[in-house]
């Protein structure tokens, strides 16, 4: 949140007494909820996830319509091999990346919806120089 709100930060360095005890018993579980900890610290501060969704919707579908006129133009040139099968898959990677980018506008949306709904404060004020009239 400090650097959320544009405090300054700064990391200390610690250095750490090697252990006394063997090794580390702390698996499974525990390890799980801290790594999923993270990732909703990750999304709580940062839309950046759901931009990633669209930005993967374009470039899929960018490159599955390049490989749908590739396949044009082979089926001119050279003719067929498999008689429907690299059409058949183009085209389901072609929808298939059209779903990613719907979804991914949508996504961009619920972050918009998201960010409004946590209701932060445009400014934090630091000191109030003029004491307001009453």
């Amino acid at each position: 949140m400090g650097s959320w709100v544009g405090f300054k930060t700064t990391e200390i360095a610690i250095e750490r007494a090697p252990r006394f005890a063997g090794q580390s018993k702390w698996l499974g579980t525990s390890l799980v909820r801290v790594v999923i900890h993270g990732f909703q610290s990750i999304f709580a501060y940062s839309t950046l996830p759901l931009a990633w969704v669209s930005i993967l919707g374009v470039f899929t579908s960018i490159t599955s319509f390049i490989a749908l006129i590739v396949m044009v133009v082979l089926w001119f040139t050279i003719g067929v091999p498999f008689a429907g099968f690299g059409t058949i898959v183009a085209l389901i990677v072609f929808f298939f990346s059209i779903t990613i980018l719907v979804l991914g506008i949508i996504a961009q949306y619920i972050g918009l919806i998201y960010e409004e709904v946590k209701e932060r404060p445009l400014y934090v004020i630091e000191d109030i120089l003029i004491s307001p009239s009453t």
